[in-house]
């Protein structure tokens, strides 16, 4: 089943719900008995979003929309902050709510409470549009096709993850710098290379492993020379997944969990 949200929306919108049905309950054995039909219409509403959003991200069945963004040329709106700031701003803009309903139909106060509700209502809609919308960037957006143009307009040279960087090579091995320790490895040894996506929240970090007889190396596309080193691992061993990194890359905020190599594979 398909559902017309992101993954990422759900991820920012489940903790207010947890948090809210969670002070809910808990204000139930706390609070006085006129107050009990408020706090017990706040752990219906938020506890049935809760469950919903937890069906989600749980059951494997169900595909997320795409929020991939558009590129540069095509962006209509970069917002001054990072995308990680509409998860602060929807709990603060939950909490708001929560208030603003307590205040109009607990206490009757329509002067504060009226303007409570709707405003953090608009910032809740607005937050969700601006994570949704392709078209709105936030400070650190960035689009693969954008990266991918800048990479073909560089040269090699020039970029950190085509640099020898930590690793440095001859015809039958090469070396790798990790930390205080330098290991030598023969292109012969190495049993198994995976790699998959880690979720960084805002975006995704490629994780490569190089697995030995008895142990393994971990790399990241953080690491200097990364790509260099997969170009030439491509060229020395056979079997190589050569379009490991579009498989692997997309599509976005998925593990993607690929082998690239295995020896001794048919």
């Amino acid at each position: 089943m398909k559902i017309p949200i992101s993954k990422q929306l759900i991820e920012i919108l489940i903790l207010p719900c947890i948090s809210i049905t969670g002070i809910g309950i808990s204000e139930i054995y706390s609070t006085r008995q006129e107050k009990i039909k408020l706090y017990l219409v706040f752990i219906i509403v938020f506890g049935i979003l809760t469950l919903l959003l937890s069906w989600f991200l749980l059951d494997k069945k169900i595909e997320f929309k795409d929020n991939e963004k558009v590129c540069k040329t095509d962006r209509l709106l970069r917002l001054p902050f990072s995308s990680f700031s509409t998860f602060i701003i929807s709990i603060i803009s939950f909490f708001c709510l929560v208030a603003g309903l307590a205040k109009v139909f607990e206490e009757k106060n329509f002067s504060i409470g009226l303007p409570m509700l709707l405003i953090s209502l608009l910032i809740i809609i607005l937050t969700i549009i601006a994570s949704e919308h392709p078209k709105v960037w936030f400070s650190d957006t960035f689009n693969m096709d954008d990266m991918m143009q800048k990479i073909k307009n560089t040269t090699q040279e020039n970029i950190s993850a085509y640099q020898d960087g930590i690793f440095s090579y001859t015809d039958n091995s090469f070396t790798i710098q990790l930390d205080s320790d330098t290991k030598c490895i023969n292109w012969d040894d190495i049993k198994l290379i995976i790699a998959y996506k880690i979720d960084q929240y805002t975006i995704d970090c490629i994780v490569i492993e190089v697995h030995l007889a008895n142990t393994f190396i971990t790399i990241n596309e953080q690491t200097i020379g990364y790509m260099k080193f997969m170009d030439t691992a491509s060229n020395k061993l056979n079997n190589f997944k050569k379009d490991w990194f579009t498989t692997v890359a997309f599509p976005a905020f998925e593990t993607n969990l690929t082998i690239i190599y295995e020896q001794y594979r048919e």
